[in-house]
């Protein structure tokens, strides 16, 4: 029995794939001033998601540091790197899209970087 190798890496292609194409579809065909409330989320969670699988890739295929991570600790840091897009995404859609907010986004974007810089996520025995 072989173990296809390519399986994990298509999966996460056809799920970005059908993140944007499932953004670019709700923006496209739907009007907000129709729409309730909890269908408004949906571009957010969106967002998030195609920032969570281009950082999860990244992350777990080293590309920038020789490190390898397990599958928790790649989703951790993929899910702290991709809110701070959704979180400006947020602030512009309610009008506090200002230079303070963008430079504050910025700065816990930096810690977040050097938080996950600095941790092990080996676990100790």
């Amino acid at each position: 029995m072989s173990i296809n190798k390519n399986k994990p890496t298509l999966i996460y292609f056809v799920s970005f794939l059908l993140s944007l194409l499932s953004l670019f579809y709700f923006i496209l065909f739907t009007n907000p001033k129709n729409l309730p409330v909890l269908i408004l989320l949906l571009p957010i969670i969106s967002v998030f998601l195609i920032f969570f699988l281009i950082f999860y890739w990244i992350i777990k295929k080293s590309i920038f540091t020789n490190r390898t991570y397990s599958m928790g600790s790649s989703a951790f840091i993929a899910a702290g790197y991709s809110i701070i897009p959704v979180l400006l995404l947020v602030m512009a859609s309610i009008g506090e899209f200002t230079f303070k907010d963008v430079s504050l986004a910025l700065v816990l974007f930096l810690l977040i970087a050097i938080y996950f810089s600095r941790v092990d996520f080996i676990k100790k025995k």
